[in-house]
């Protein structure tokens, strides 16, 4: 994914950033529950954080969930333990 205007250079889209429409000028931050990092291709969507761990819209990191909440592997946002 890369960002551009006005017919200037793409550059790569920032860590916690996508972008993978073309055409698209204007990297999207990546969804609650993904991340992407510096580490990836320019052309890698954001992925799903690993089960037990969580992530704000627009992470390059995923980290632990907080105490007394979990995310299982097909969720994107945290449940509160009951």
């Amino acid at each position: 994914g890369t960002e551009g205007r006005d017919g200037g250079t793409c550059l790569p889209c920032a860590e916690g950033f996508f972008n993978q429409m073309p055409g698209q000028f204007v990297c999207q931050p990546c969804p609650q529950g993904t991340y992407r990092n510096a580490s990836m291709p320019p052309d890698e969507p954001c992925i799903a954080c690993p089960p037990g761990t969580e992530s704000t819209g627009g992470s390059s990191e995923c980290i632990p969930c907080r105490p007394g909440t979990f995310r299982g592997e097909k969720e994107m946002s945290l449940t509160k333990c009951e």
